[in-house]
């Protein structure tokens, strides 16, 4: 799989019409965010079920401000169309699988 750009215009659409959705928000001038897209990107070849996603908070400044966003990078995952999981840090390939896991397991949703 790969990670798609998602926008202020997409967002809905996105949630909608995918179970679940992961998203990296992240910015080009923030190292930790570009050393974390490859893990980010990795990570979705191994689960195909799961939409990635990423949102550059510079180019989309509303639609972070919308999720809430104070630090990057921040990683949320919405199952159902509903956030059930945020973290603002750089996360580890076994960080996304375990939360992935913790996602699927839930009764969230």
């Amino acid at each position: 799989m790969s990670v798609t750009p998602v926008t202020t215009e997409s967002f809905e659409s996105v949630l909608e019409s995918n179970r679940l959705v992961i998203l990296d928000l992240w910015a080009a001038w923030c190292g930790p965010c570009l050393a974390f897209a490859d893990v980010f990107r990795a990570s979705s070849a191994a689960h195909p079920d799961v939409f990635y996603g990423s949102v550059d908070t510079v180019a989309e400044p509303e639609l972070a401000q919308k999720l809430g966003v104070r630090s990057i990078p921040t990683t949320l995952i919405y199952r159902g169309g509903h956030l059930v999981y945020s973290r603002a840090d750089v996360l580890t390939a076994a960080d996304i699988d375990d939360a992935l896991i913790e996602v699927r397991n839930s009764g969230a949703c």
